[in-house]
């Protein structure tokens, strides 16, 4: 909410993140929960990625943000509101 009344930071891209790194596969997990993920079914593209780092810094600077829920509990608001619906 911050950003939309901040004219400084208009038509700025910013990530919101941990700034913690983490695999795929365990963002993938959580997501799951107790389902049954197929890892490795599909196989690797050349270059890609396994490891997730969003750097929230210019969110920290721009808007005086800091994360307030885990990544587990994100995910768990996030599921909950989409089963509401």
């Amino acid at each position: 909410m911050a950003a939309l009344i901040k004219n400084n930071i208009r038509g700025n891209i910013i990530n919101l993140a941990s700034g913690k790194p983490i695999k795929i596969r365990k963002v993938v997990e959580k997501i799951i929960g107790q389902g049954k993920e197929e890892f490795g079914k599909i196989p690797f593209s050349t270059g890609e990625s396994v490891t997730l780092y969003v750097d929230s810094s210019k969110a920290e600077r721009l808007l005086v943000w800091k994360p307030a829920v885990t990544l587990s509990q994100g995910v768990l608001k996030t599921v909950k509101r989409y089963q509401k619906k």
